[in-house]
């Protein structure tokens, strides 16, 4: 996942900008290395694909 200025991500279907503090990240329950982060929009068009897991924090990665 790329960290833009620190403190954002581009999310993987709409490509919008995001905050790290409004992001959430699918990641494959098998393979965690697989992910993919969301706006909350998005999040809710797509919901949480069998396979995956939503984690809703992900603040700790900022720069």
């Amino acid at each position: 996942m790329e960290i833009i200025d620190g403190n954002k991500t581009v999310c993987s279907r709409c490509d919008a900008v995001v905050p790290l503090a409004d992001a959430v990240v699918l990641e494959r329950q098998n393979n965690k290395d697989m992910e993919k982060p969301l706006c909350e929009g998005c999040l809710e068009i797509v919901g949480v694909p069998k396979g995956y897991e939503v984690e809703r924090d992900v603040t700790y990665l900022e720069r």
